[in-house]
């Protein structure tokens, strides 16, 4: 029976390695780990810096379409208008050549590209 005058006993935080034996403990290492965290963190923001005054449109242009995608505009009408119009658009262009060239082997039967 626990009475209200007994001490609890505080333990270190362990984590099981499958290494070793034995647990190991993480509190000395907290430190080390906010160290290496802040380090990482100050060299992405310094390569950050370095790409946003590099290429100032394009860091622009990612963060306008993060914007976009993250407000939720992927599935909205405006995205279904600008990728109908692109694919209408592809297929105009593409739609000449694919027809001089079923044109042209039937044409010519005889001078197709051998492939290496």
């Amino acid at each position: 029976m626990h009475n209200g005058t007994e001490k609890r006993k505080t333990t270190a935080l362990r984590v099981r390695n499958p290494r070793h034996k034995g647990g190991n403990d993480i509190a000395p290492r907290i430190p080390l780990r906010l160290r290496d965290a802040r380090q990482r963190i100050g060299a992405w923001s310094q390569t950050l810096g370095r790409q946003v005054h590099e290429h100032p449109g394009r860091s622009v242009a990612l963060a306008v379409g993060a914007g976009y995608l993250l407000g939720g505009g992927l599935f909205s009408r405006l995205t279904g208008r600008v990728l109908g119009t692109g694919l209408r658009i592809g297929f105009r262009l593409l739609v000449p050549f694919l027809a001089q060239s079923i044109v042209t082997e039937q044409i010519h039967p005889d001078n197709k590209e051998t492939q290496t």
